[in-house]
């Protein structure tokens, strides 16, 4: 069963919940993938990686009205994890996919013996440059978690501005504290 309230994303069945800022908007899932693909370039290789990833199971932004910033955004996917799952070897091959994918991918700090809600998993941040179609460079601030719950993966994923008005770690911080995983 999925509950929102109207800051609160809960899915019973998973075990997962998660709060928004006030002033953020939640995204429907299928918006998210397109809005997601919508702001990258034509880049045929980045184009294939988000064909594989999942729909979110719950995703939401920050609005703003400034073309300087990316929006801010949370992103929630889960996949099922068949046998044992190897936290450094995931960590390791996220890490590879990233630099592949993003243009001036700086890693700034990674741990595959994280602890997020009371769960093991793996830790990332890391900036890099995102190009809009328009030709447009962003530069990106990325933390991204991935916390096993016994078969279910969720990979939680926070993006936005490097600096500026639209920097959002307080924020992020307080995101990451009201993440639930029973």
């Amino acid at each position: 069963m999925i509950q929102h309230d109207e800051n609160v994303f809960t899915n019973n069945t998973l075990g997962f919940e998660i709060k928004k800022p006030d002033d953020w908007v939640f995204m429907p899932s299928d918006w998210a993938a397109g809005f997601r693909e919508k702001n990258l370039s034509d880049d045929e290789k980045v184009r294939q990686i988000l064909k594989m990833a999942n729909k979110p199971l719950v995703a939401f932004y920050l609005l703003h009205d400034s073309d300087e910033y990316v929006y801010p955004t949370v992103q929630v996917i889960c996949r099922v994890v068949a046998g044992k799952w190897n936290r450094p070897e995931s960590l390791e091959m996220q890490i590879n996919n990233l630099k592949e994918v993003f243009r001036n991918f700086t890693l700034l700090e990674s741990s595959s013996d994280t602890i997020m809600a009371g769960k093991l998993g793996t830790k990332l941040s890391a900036t890099y440059t995102l190009e809009n179609n328009e030709g447009i460079l962003f530069d990106v601030f990325f933390r991204n978690f991935v916390v096993l719950n016994g078969s279910i993966a969720f990979n939680i994923g926070l993006s936005g501005p490097v600096d500026g008005p639209y920097a959002c770690e307080t924020e992020f911080d307080d995101i990451i504290s009201s993440i639930k995983i029973r």
